[in-house]
């Protein structure tokens, strides 16, 4: 996440001889779209009595989703032909994303099911990445007020998630002389964590506003080792429908690379 980019702070001639400085950074970041979460197929109850061989299945989408970051760090110094700076920082972001969810049935006679029932958009559910980021910022030592700087973090990122989603569980049912798929709404709740590891390079500009204060404007790209929540089911909660919690899915995780912009203040100690 851009989130534990942060953007250099470089103390240019250090004419207070500060070694030590503290960094605070507001961010926003996007991060791109991610595949579809398939549920197994679910033989509707009473299909088999009723000599149907329908089946149903789930599908999530996690769409596209934005985060707002805020990050600190204390920051090491060490002035030689190059101006090398050392940080330790700590990273909170909070996602923004909506999750579709269509259901959608397979049909063979005498059952009649629609091809498609869709659910509500999700828009209020939870995820979160706490970060800690070990880094590098490098640029050429300068007196200048302002300086352009280059970064290069490991991000240790901490991704807890939670949303409650719609399940659709089929029953066969007769009307008549008519036999038809009726799909009941049961929940399926996700609750769980995962640790991810990830790499974040980027570059800005720095400008000095005072001996101990300095501002930075950045853009940085991170990197995902691996996405999480890959084993979906996982994640999912002793909350859910009995049904919704026992079938298997398939992902391919859920992305956490993303490009992002950072707005930096540090204080040279």
């Amino acid at each position: 996440m851009t989130l534990a980019i942060v953007l250099a702070d470089h103390d240019p001639a250090a004419a207070d001889g500060s070694r030590f400085s503290i960094k605070t950074s507001f961010g926003v970041s996007g991060y791109p779209s991610d595949k579809d979460v398939i549920s197994g197929r679910i033989t509707p109850a009473g299909a088999v009595e009723a000599g149907c061989e329908s089946k149903t299945f789930m599908r999530y989408h996690f769409d596209e989703k934005f985060g707002k970051t805020i990050y600190g760090a204390v920051c090491y110094r060490m002035q030689r032909n190059l101006d090398l700076e050392l940080e330790l920082g700590f990273g909170y972001t909070d996602l923004e994303m909506e999750i579709t969810q269509v259901g959608t049935g397979i049909t063979v006679e005498p059952c009649q099911v629609e091809s498609q029932f869709k659910y509500d958009t999700v828009r209020d559910s939870e995820f979160r990445i706490f970060t800690i980021r070990p880094g590098v910022n490098l640029r050429a030592s300068s007196a200048a007020r302002y300086a352009p700087y280059l970064i290069l973090g490991l991000d240790i990122m901490m991704v807890r998630g939670r949303a409650n989603l719609d399940f659709g569980v089929p029953e066969v049912q007769q009307l008549g002389p008519d036999t038809y798929v009726a799909i009941a709404d049961e929940p399926l709740v996700l609750d769980g964590s995962q640790t991810v590891m990830g790499l974040d390079v980027g570059s800005g500009l720095e400008f000095r506003l005072a001996p101990a204060v300095s501002i930075a404007f950045g853009l940085a790209y991170t990197f995902e080792f691996q996405k999480v929540f890959k084993d979906f089911n996982g994640v999912v909660s002793s909350a859910s429908t009995p049904t919704a919690a026992a079938i298997d899915y398939h992902f391919n995780g859920m992305n956490v690379a993303n490009i992002g912009a950072l707005v930096s203040l540090t204080f040279h100690l």
